[in-house]
């Protein structure tokens, strides 16, 4: 009875715990002014003997204002030199909502959206993700829905990542795991792996560098920096 008794009771206090920590997260994205990240996402592939070989590698950059002006650009690497950029950018109109354009690095064109979230979706298509992560937790969105409602949450134990303490949270088949900046409540690094069969896998491993309420103009929230110019 007794026993029974302490299950329950830890079993409640960690729910408890999760639901707070994903309330902090939210809350940091949702609440600030302004925010900043650099980044990079790599996908290994995973063989039956552990060994990884790299599939994919990005870098990314982030600035956004409240209420909805941001700048995503994406860039993944094509050689040993040679990066391919993609940039989702916002027009701002007024006080409202800003519409967005994207310039998909691939074939040069420019898409225009009218909702956030589907430039996010069209963006991610291209890089595995990136684009559909924090994004979603910084923009508004009339259908929400973001990386922390698709898996049920379990607390892991603390773990320092590139000098930050971090809280981390493992979907229930540990198949992704998120570190949270314990000072911050921001995300600095995710881990998503796939079974592909055959006793292989696939790991993607995104790390951020984010800083949040620093000073951003309006100017930042362009288009694609030619070439010559970066």
């Amino acid at each position: 009875m007794i026993l029974a008794a302490l299950a329950l009771a830890q079993t409640t206090s960690a729910t408890t715990d999760v639901t707070r920590l994903v309330r902090q997260v939210r809350a940091a994205y949702a609440t600030c002014k302004t925010y900043r990240d650099f980044g990079t996402q790599m996908i290994w592939n995973v063989d039956k003997a552990r060994t990884k070989t790299i599939w994919g590698e990005w870098k990314f950059n982030t600035t956004f204002a409240r209420p909805a002006q941001i700048r995503l650009e994406v860039s993944e690497r094509k050689g040993a030199s040679r990066w391919v950029s993609s940039v989702l950018w916002t027009i701002k109109k007024g006080q409202g909502s800003a519409p967005a354009q994207i310039h998909f690095g691939f074939d040069g064109s420019v898409e225009r959206v009218k909702e956030l979230r589907a430039g996010f979706a069209s963006l991610a298509s291209l890089s595995f993700g990136i684009a559909d992560r924090v994004p979603l937790l910084l923009a508004p969105s009339k259908d929400p829905f973001d990386l922390l409602d698709e898996h049920e949450w379990k607390v892991g134990a603390m773990d320092k990542v590139r000098g930050h303490d971090c809280y981390v949270l493992r979907s229930e088949d540990s198949s992704v795991k998120l570190w949270i900046d314990k000072r911050t409540s921001l995300l600095v690094q995710i881990h998503e792996q796939n079974d592909v069969g055959g006793g292989r896998s696939t790991l993607k491993v995104v790390q951020y560098t984010p800083t949040l309420n620093t000073q951003v103009q309006q100017n930042e929230f362009k288009g694609p920096v030619p070439s010559g110019k970066r």
